[in-house]
């Protein structure tokens, strides 16, 4: 994605400062309205307005390194997210 175009699914972003050193998914992005569903580190969807977020690039940082937990298949990822979003409704 480049920095003109909106975050989609599936894309890491950053939320503004106000909310704290945030990062989360883009796990939904069919408002019309330019609001996207976002899943936090800690599990919580949030409703963001895609302007204001900050696509993460594909390169980490040493910082962003620090949060890095360890890896998970597509398939594991797909079935994580999935249980998340059915455990909000």
């Amino acid at each position: 994605m480049s920095s003109n175009e909106t975050p989609s699914v599936g894309d890491v972003v950053k939320l503004p400062k106000h909310r704290g050193k945030i990062t989360g998914i883009v796990v939904d992005d069919t408002c019309e309205t330019g609001w996207l569903d976002i899943l936090l580190e800690d599990g919580e969807i949030v409703k963001w307005p895609a302007v204001q977020l900050k696509t993460v690039t594909d390169e980490l940082s040493d910082e962003q390194l620090e949060d890095v937990i360890g890896g998970m298949s597509s398939r594991k990822f797909e079935e994580w997210v999935a249980r998340k979003l059915n455990e909000r409704w």
